[in-house]
């Protein structure tokens, strides 16, 4: 759908409750003649506004570097299953997980984002001590596990959809595939 026009059709619904007459009146009929011209459904105009939003890139907390890279793989995983796209900002020593996209799904990415680094950590952290007391290398052990979490959770979302289909998701990545694209060019 084009937005400019899904905008200039809300304004004009907007107009339609003045309290001048004629004006009301020109409004409702612009509106309703744009409306038929282009085959669109005042629903369609109403929920367009219910879920057009900022679109917005934010850092998250979360960074990795050579020796985290399961971070990277994680932050995709995420980004996917919660209609936002994801890239990278290397600073000196790091990289830093960077989300595109809805307000509402970037929150939601990062809180998810965190949750899971902060439970692999933790996971990893009781299995080294467990490893270490029994005379076992640790080395790679952070990299493994984060990476078979992952496959996990990968695959419980393609079940999750799988089993779910009338949920009906639909993730709006293709209303900013466009500006994706351009900040991947820069």
């Amino acid at each position: 759908m084009n937005i400019k026009l899904i905008e200039k059709i809300q304004k004009l619904l907007a107009l339609s409750e003045s309290s001048n007459k004629h004006e009301a009146q020109l409004s409702m009929l612009k509106a309703q003649e744009l409306l038929a011209k282009h085959k669109l459904s005042i629903n369609e105009i109403k929920e367009f506004k219910a879920c057009n939003t900022a679109i917005k890139e934010q850092e998250s907390k979360i960074s990795f570097t050579k020796a985290t890279k399961w971070k990277a793989s994680l932050s995709q995983v995420i980004a996917d299953n919660f209609g936002c796209y994801r890239f990278f900002m290397t600073r000196n020593t790091h990289t830093i997980i960077t989300f595109f996209g809805r307000e509402e799904d970037i929150a939601v990415c990062n809180i998810v984002m965190e949750y899971a680094v902060d439970w692999i950590n933790s996971a990893v952290k009781k299995l080294k001590y467990q490893y270490s007391k029994s005379g076992c290398s640790t080395k790679g052990l952070e990299n493994d596990y984060g990476i078979g979490f992952i496959a996990g959770v990968k695959e419980k979302f393609e079940q999750q959809k799988n089993a779910n289909p009338e949920w009906g998701l639909v993730l709006y990545k293709n209303v900013f595939s466009g500006t994706y694209r351009s900040l991947r060019q820069r």
